[in-house]
């Protein structure tokens, strides 16, 4: 199973143009896609676990195992690419 998680605030404008992309891909790739909002308490926790250093990141997982991490925002063809070269 492949998932897409995504460190968001709602107040990022990189964030937000980040978003749509993610979600191209996600459905391009069939992935599950999953938005994480770190401007709340339990945002911020969930991104201590993945050490994550601001929001606009995103990470890509195959298997339940971390293969690709995005920190900044691309196209959804350049993301698309990445997760099918796995």
């Amino acid at each position: 199973m492949n998932k897409i998680l995504v460190f968001v605030s709602p107040t990022c404008g990189p964030c937000q143009l980040f978003k749509p992309q993610l979600r191209k891909a996600a459905l391009e790739t069939q992935s599950d896609y999953d938005e994480i909002d770190v401007s709340t308490e339990e945002g911020l926790e969930e991104a201590k676990k993945y050490n994550i250093q601001s929001s606009g990141q995103a990470i890509f997982f195959k298997d339940g195992e971390e293969k690709i991490r995005w920190t900044s925002p691309k196209p959804a063809n350049i993301l698309v690419a990445d997760i099918n070269k796995i």
